[in-house]
């Protein structure tokens, strides 16, 4: 869920760097934390689902907006076309990571699974 939740927010994140920009300075450091942060989130789900294609893709987005050392500037059109892109990325994510949910396991002491309990 926090997987989903990430991908959404740095979708909207990344759209609001592009029809923003001008305005978004103040807000730089803090959006590209969040995609950052997104990013990474989608990696590690990724390699949870051994799709290491899409870790590749992830680990190259959480490289670009790196808060700490960013490689890009926040304006220009090379940004604008880049965070898109990104965006893109994680909405197409959405639809093809898929985390399954994780089933609790038998226990050994139960001689008969599935009866309900006194």
């Amino acid at each position: 869920m926090l997987a989903k939740i990430m991908k959404w927010v740095s979708s909207v994140t990344l759209l609001l760097m592009v029809a923003f920009s001008p305005a978004a300075n103040g807000f730089e450091l803090l959006f590209s934390f969040l995609v950052f942060m997104g990013a990474i989130i989608v990696f590690r789900q990724a390699l949870g689902e051994k799709q290491y294609v899409w870790a590749g893709g992830f680990i190259g987005i959480a490289l670009a907006f790196n808060p700490a050392a960013p490689l890009f500037g926040a304006l220009g059109s090379w940004f604008s076309m880049m965070a898109l892109a990104c965006a893109a990325i994680f909405a197409v994510s959405l639809l093809a990571l898929k985390t399954r949910p994780v089933l609790s396991m038998a226990s050994i002491t139960d001689r008969t699974p599935g009866s309900e309990s006194l």
